[in-house]
Protein backbone atom coordinates (compact mmCIF):
# COMPACT_ATOMS: atom_id res chain seq x y z
CA UNK A 1 0.00 0.00 0.00
CA UNK A 2 1.31 3.47 -0.87
CA UNK A 3 0.50 6.10 1.74
CA UNK A 4 0.01 9.90 0.40
CA UNK A 5 2.49 12.08 2.87
CA UNK A 6 1.41 15.40 3.43
CA UNK A 7 3.45 18.41 2.23
CA UNK A 8 4.61 19.41 5.65
CA UNK A 9 6.30 15.58 5.46
CA UNK A 10 8.88 16.94 3.28
CA UNK A 11 9.96 19.14 5.58
CA UNK A 12 9.50 16.46 8.50
CA UNK A 13 11.94 13.86 6.76
CA UNK A 14 14.89 16.49 8.00
CA UNK A 15 13.93 16.13 11.13
CA UNK A 16 13.53 12.53 11.88
CA UNK A 17 16.61 12.58 10.00
CA UNK A 18 18.38 14.29 12.48
CA UNK A 19 16.38 12.69 15.56
CA UNK A 20 17.80 9.19 14.11
CA UNK A 21 21.28 10.54 13.10
CA UNK A 22 21.83 12.42 16.18
CA UNK A 23 21.82 9.16 18.52
CA UNK A 24 25.23 7.92 16.72
CA UNK A 25 26.07 10.81 14.47
CA UNK A 26 30.00 9.65 14.60
CA UNK A 27 28.82 6.12 12.75
CA UNK A 28 26.93 8.06 10.69
CA UNK A 29 29.33 10.24 9.20
CA UNK A 30 31.57 7.35 9.06
CA UNK A 31 28.87 5.03 7.09
CA UNK A 32 28.60 7.99 4.53
CA UNK A 33 32.12 8.44 3.90
CA UNK A 34 32.84 4.84 3.05
CA UNK A 35 29.76 5.03 1.12
CA UNK A 36 30.95 8.00 -1.04
CA UNK A 37 34.93 6.47 -0.99
CA UNK A 38 34.39 3.52 -2.29
CA UNK A 39 31.68 4.86 -5.10
CA UNK A 40 34.62 7.45 -6.06
CA UNK A 41 37.29 4.34 -6.20
CA UNK A 42 35.18 2.05 -8.11
CA UNK A 43 34.31 4.79 -10.61
CA UNK A 44 37.70 6.29 -11.19
CA UNK A 45 39.64 3.16 -10.25
CA UNK A 46 38.56 0.72 -12.29
CA UNK A 47 39.60 0.98 -15.51
CA UNK A 48 37.14 0.89 -18.22
CA UNK A 49 33.84 -0.66 -16.42
CA UNK A 50 34.30 1.59 -13.07
CA UNK A 51 30.80 3.62 -14.24
CA UNK A 52 29.58 -0.17 -14.68
CA UNK A 53 30.36 -1.62 -11.27
CA UNK A 54 29.29 1.53 -9.70
CA UNK A 55 26.49 1.06 -10.91
CA UNK A 56 25.59 -1.91 -10.23
CA UNK A 57 26.84 -1.42 -6.57
CA UNK A 58 25.20 1.43 -5.46
CA UNK A 59 22.13 0.16 -4.57
CA UNK A 60 23.14 -2.71 -2.58
CA UNK A 61 25.46 -0.05 -0.68
CA UNK A 62 22.08 2.49 -0.90
CA UNK A 63 20.23 -0.53 0.42
CA UNK A 64 22.75 -1.29 3.34
CA UNK A 65 22.26 2.83 4.40
CA UNK A 66 18.56 2.18 4.18
CA UNK A 67 18.97 -1.26 6.81
CA UNK A 68 20.96 1.14 9.03
CA UNK A 69 18.44 3.49 9.20
CA UNK A 70 15.84 1.14 10.04
CA UNK A 71 18.19 -0.48 12.85
CA UNK A 72 18.58 2.54 14.87
CA UNK A 73 15.10 3.18 14.73
CA UNK A 74 14.29 -0.29 16.70
CA UNK A 75 16.99 0.90 18.64
CA UNK A 76 19.27 -1.29 17.56
CA UNK A 77 23.07 -0.64 17.46
CA UNK A 78 24.47 0.72 14.14
CA UNK A 79 27.77 -0.96 12.79
CA UNK A 80 29.76 -0.87 9.85
CA UNK A 81 28.43 -3.48 8.78
CA UNK A 82 24.72 -2.42 7.71
CA UNK A 83 26.61 -1.06 4.39
CA UNK A 84 27.22 -4.12 3.84
CA UNK A 85 24.04 -5.91 4.67
CA UNK A 86 23.43 -6.51 0.82
CA UNK A 87 26.26 -8.61 0.37
CA UNK A 88 26.33 -10.41 3.26
CA UNK A 89 22.52 -11.81 2.97
CA UNK A 90 22.61 -14.17 0.43
CA UNK A 91 18.75 -13.46 -0.05
CA UNK A 92 19.60 -9.30 -0.56
CA UNK A 93 22.37 -9.91 -3.06
CA UNK A 94 21.27 -10.79 -6.57
CA UNK A 95 18.44 -8.83 -6.15
CA UNK A 96 20.36 -5.73 -5.63
CA UNK A 97 22.88 -6.75 -8.47
CA UNK A 98 20.06 -7.17 -10.73
CA UNK A 99 18.37 -3.22 -9.19
CA UNK A 100 21.55 -2.27 -10.31
CA UNK A 101 21.63 -3.97 -13.67
CA UNK A 102 18.17 -2.33 -14.66
CA UNK A 103 19.44 1.19 -13.25
CA UNK A 104 22.16 0.89 -15.55
CA UNK A 105 20.17 0.10 -18.31
CA UNK A 106 17.51 2.74 -18.15
CA UNK A 107 19.74 5.45 -17.55
CA UNK A 108 21.89 4.53 -20.53
CA UNK A 109 18.52 4.75 -22.37
CA UNK A 110 17.88 7.66 -20.90
CA UNK A 111 21.38 9.00 -21.88
CA UNK A 112 21.69 8.04 -24.94
CA UNK A 113 18.20 9.67 -25.49
CA UNK A 114 19.51 13.05 -24.38
CA UNK A 115 23.01 12.65 -26.52
CA UNK A 116 20.40 12.04 -29.78
CA UNK A 117 18.52 15.23 -29.25
CA UNK A 118 21.20 17.85 -28.18
CA UNK A 119 23.20 16.40 -31.61
CA UNK A 120 20.63 16.47 -33.73
CA UNK A 121 19.26 19.36 -32.60
CA UNK A 122 22.59 21.80 -33.01
CA UNK A 123 24.16 19.50 -35.67
CA UNK A 124 22.80 22.48 -38.18
CA UNK A 125 24.64 25.27 -35.85
CA UNK A 126 27.78 23.09 -36.02
CA UNK A 127 27.58 22.37 -39.39
CA UNK A 128 27.38 25.66 -40.14
CA UNK A 129 30.43 26.23 -38.61
CA UNK A 130 31.98 23.99 -39.76
CA UNK A 131 32.08 22.23 -36.95
CA UNK A 132 34.52 24.79 -35.07
CA UNK A 133 32.92 26.70 -32.26
CA UNK A 134 34.90 29.60 -32.24
CA UNK A 135 32.92 30.57 -35.94
CA UNK A 136 29.49 29.23 -34.37
CA UNK A 137 26.57 32.01 -35.31
CA UNK A 138 25.44 33.42 -32.12
CA UNK A 139 22.19 34.36 -34.11
CA UNK A 140 21.52 30.65 -35.41
CA UNK A 141 22.06 29.41 -31.76
CA UNK A 142 20.08 30.97 -30.33
CA UNK A 143 17.18 30.81 -33.37
CA UNK A 144 17.91 27.35 -32.46
CA UNK A 145 17.26 26.97 -28.71
CA UNK A 146 14.30 29.72 -29.05
CA UNK A 147 12.08 27.25 -31.22
CA UNK A 148 9.55 25.00 -30.53
CA UNK A 149 10.87 21.84 -31.25
CA UNK A 150 14.14 22.70 -29.18
CA UNK A 151 11.39 23.31 -25.98
CA UNK A 152 9.46 20.36 -26.66
CA UNK A 153 12.02 18.00 -26.88
CA UNK A 154 13.95 19.67 -23.50
CA UNK A 155 10.36 18.56 -21.84
CA UNK A 156 10.74 15.06 -23.12
CA UNK A 157 14.16 14.87 -21.66
CA UNK A 158 13.66 16.18 -19.02
CA UNK A 159 10.41 14.15 -18.34
CA UNK A 160 12.44 10.85 -18.58
CA UNK A 161 15.38 12.04 -16.24
CA UNK A 162 12.64 12.51 -13.83
CA UNK A 163 10.85 9.32 -14.56
CA UNK A 164 14.49 8.00 -13.86
CA UNK A 165 14.46 9.62 -10.93
CA UNK A 166 11.33 8.52 -9.05
CA UNK A 167 12.09 5.08 -10.46
CA UNK A 168 14.65 4.77 -8.50
CA UNK A 169 14.20 6.63 -5.33
CA UNK A 170 12.64 4.14 -3.21
CA UNK A 171 13.82 0.90 -4.63
CA UNK A 172 16.85 0.22 -2.88
CA UNK A 173 14.68 0.45 0.51
CA UNK A 174 12.13 -1.39 -0.80
CA UNK A 175 14.27 -4.49 -2.01
CA UNK A 176 16.33 -4.21 0.33
CA UNK A 177 13.47 -4.20 3.63
CA UNK A 178 10.30 -5.78 2.03
CA UNK A 179 12.18 -7.96 -0.32
CA UNK A 180 10.54 -6.85 -3.39
CA UNK A 181 11.43 -7.96 -7.07
CA UNK A 182 13.87 -5.57 -8.31
CA UNK A 183 11.18 -4.43 -11.69
CA UNK A 184 8.35 -4.50 -9.29
CA UNK A 185 10.57 -2.29 -7.18
CA UNK A 186 11.35 0.40 -9.53
CA UNK A 187 7.72 0.51 -11.15
CA UNK A 188 6.14 1.21 -7.56
CA UNK A 189 8.87 3.35 -6.37
CA UNK A 190 7.98 5.53 -8.98
CA UNK A 191 4.52 5.47 -8.76
CA UNK A 192 4.82 6.26 -4.79
CA UNK A 193 6.74 9.39 -6.27
CA UNK A 194 4.25 10.29 -8.48
CA UNK A 195 1.56 9.99 -5.76
CA UNK A 196 3.62 11.93 -3.50
CA UNK A 197 4.99 14.52 -6.04
CA UNK A 198 4.09 17.72 -3.40
CA UNK A 199 6.09 16.69 -0.35
CA UNK A 200 8.67 14.56 -2.18
CA UNK A 201 9.38 16.17 -6.01
CA UNK A 202 8.55 19.91 -4.58
CA UNK A 203 9.27 20.16 -1.07
CA UNK A 204 11.80 17.56 -0.14
CA UNK A 205 14.16 18.01 -3.02
CA UNK A 206 14.00 22.15 -3.18
CA UNK A 207 15.00 21.43 0.69
CA UNK A 208 17.57 18.77 -0.27
CA UNK A 209 18.87 21.13 -3.10
CA UNK A 210 19.10 24.47 -0.98
CA UNK A 211 20.94 22.20 2.22
CA UNK A 212 23.29 20.89 -0.32
CA UNK A 213 24.40 24.41 -1.74
CA UNK A 214 24.54 25.73 1.79
CA UNK A 215 26.71 22.75 2.83
CA UNK A 216 28.71 23.15 -0.32
CA UNK A 217 30.18 26.44 0.70
CA UNK A 218 32.64 26.07 2.93
CA UNK A 219 34.87 24.21 1.35
CA UNK A 220 32.52 21.20 0.46
CA UNK A 221 33.13 20.27 4.37
CA UNK A 222 29.06 20.35 5.34
CA UNK A 223 28.85 17.62 2.94
CA UNK A 224 30.04 15.47 5.29
CA UNK A 225 27.17 16.27 7.47
CA UNK A 226 24.94 16.63 4.74
CA UNK A 227 24.99 13.37 2.99
CA UNK A 228 24.36 11.24 5.95
CA UNK A 229 21.56 13.53 6.93
CA UNK A 230 20.46 13.04 3.49
CA UNK A 231 20.14 9.21 3.55
CA UNK A 232 18.37 8.92 6.59
CA UNK A 233 15.90 11.52 5.42
CA UNK A 234 14.71 9.42 2.33
CA UNK A 235 14.63 6.47 4.79
CA UNK A 236 11.93 8.33 6.90
CA UNK A 237 10.02 9.34 3.53
CA UNK A 238 10.12 5.53 2.86
CA UNK A 239 8.76 5.05 5.82
CA UNK A 240 6.23 7.15 5.80
CA UNK A 241 4.83 6.68 2.26
CA UNK A 242 4.96 2.49 2.31
CA UNK A 243 4.29 1.83 6.40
Amino acid sequence: MINTAKAHDGWGWYVCAWVLFSRNPGMWIALALIYMVMILVLAMGVPFIGGVVTSLVSPALLGGMMFAAREVELGRKLELSCLFKAFTDDTKTAPMIILGAITLGMWMVISMAMAFFFVGIFFDVFSESGFDPKNIDPELLLQMVSSVPFFIGTFVILSLWMVGVMATFYSPALVMLRGMDPFAALITSFKAALKNWLPLLLVFFSISTALFIVAALPFFLGLILFFPIYFVATYCSYRTVFQ
